[in-house]
This record gives structure tokens, sequence and C-alpha cells, in this order.
């Protein structure tokens, strides 16, 4: 199994954090190398039923698996979590490439597409939409006009960069640098 250590451990916390919030990234951050939802309690002062259900979320996303024993004296089970790490990695990529993915698509909308702006700065227009409006801003009502060039660019830029940082943690994800 791998393990990330450094950064790529501080990229993979930084996921769960995004799927589950700051405390279910304090229950994971609990579970070292296997722990009860006992142990848990004790080293984040959570209520058991709190941890059992970020532990239930974090299991749905794919962050955390556990194994059962039962005590054959009072015939209870036992439920030991672990971080997943390879299944949390493999989330974790996927839904960079997803993003990466929609980010390039929306790219190339931008760059072939002509679009219309209110004086207002209300969001962009596409052709298609200003046309069928009438030319008017759905937001505010005001008169579209042609979108300046340097607003283009500079949306243009600001998705450019958006792709290259995606593209640059994948690849150090996948040299495992990260």
């Amino acid at each position: 199994m791998f393990m990330p250590e450094g950064k790529s451990l501080r990229g993979l916390y930084s996921f769960v954090s995004e799927r589950t919030g700051g405390d279910g990234l304090k229950v994971l951050k609990a579970l070292g190398d296997g722990a009860t939802d006992d142990v848990i309690e004790q080293k984040t002062s959570f209520k058991v039923s709190n941890i059992r259900h970020l532990l239930n979320v974090l299991h749905e996303n794919g962050i955390v698996n556990y194994t059962r024993e039962k005590n054959m004296q009072t015939g209870w089970f036992t439920y030991t979590w672990y971080f997943d790490v390879d299944r949390t990695t493999q989330n974790l990529l996927r839904a960079k490439r997803r993003q990466l993915a929609g980010l390039k698509v929306r790219l190339t909308k931008e760059e072939t597409k002509d679009f219309y702006q209110c004086n207002k700065k209300c969001r962009p227009h596409g052709f298609e939409e200003a046309f069928d409006n009438s030319f008017k801003c759905l937001e505010c009502g005001c008169r579209l006009k042609p979108e300046k060039d340097s607003h283009k660019e500079k949306r243009l830029n600001e998705l450019n960069e958006q792709i290259n940082s995606l593209q640059q943690l994948l690849g150090n994800f996948e040299s495992n640098e990260l």
C-alpha cells in the first residue's frame, strides 16, 4: 500500500476536508494506524454519535475502511477504522481529472464564442443567449454590448492558470511528489 508523506498527505487531507469538512478531517487524523470509535472519542472529544456519523460519511466517500470483530462473550461487534490511502488517492485523482476535463471544455467554448456583457459587469452572455433575450442582461435587464477583448483575455488567462495548476497537481500526485 502506498503511504504518502509530507505534501502528498496534505493534498489528501485537503481533498478529505473538501468532502467532509474540518470535523471529518479531525476524525481521520485521529485514526492513526487504526482506531475504534471509542479511541477516536478520546482523541477528538467528539460525541460517539457524531464520530459514527463522520466515519460513515468518510466511508461513503471512499476515504476510510473498517474491519469488524465479534466479541464472543458479549456478542457485540467492534469496528476498527483505517485511512484507505489508495482509494482516497484514486478518488482525488478521478475528481481532479473530471474538473480538468470540464475546464478544458469551458476554455474551448470561451475561445470560440463571442460574449456580450452589460455596463454593470454582470456575467457574460454567449451570443445565442444574448440574442434569445433581445440583448438584455438576464440579471439586471440592461442592454448587452460585445465584450471587450481585454475582459475575454483575462477570463482565458484565469482558465489557463486553473488548467495548468490542475495539470501540475495531477503530475505531482502521479509522480508521488505532492
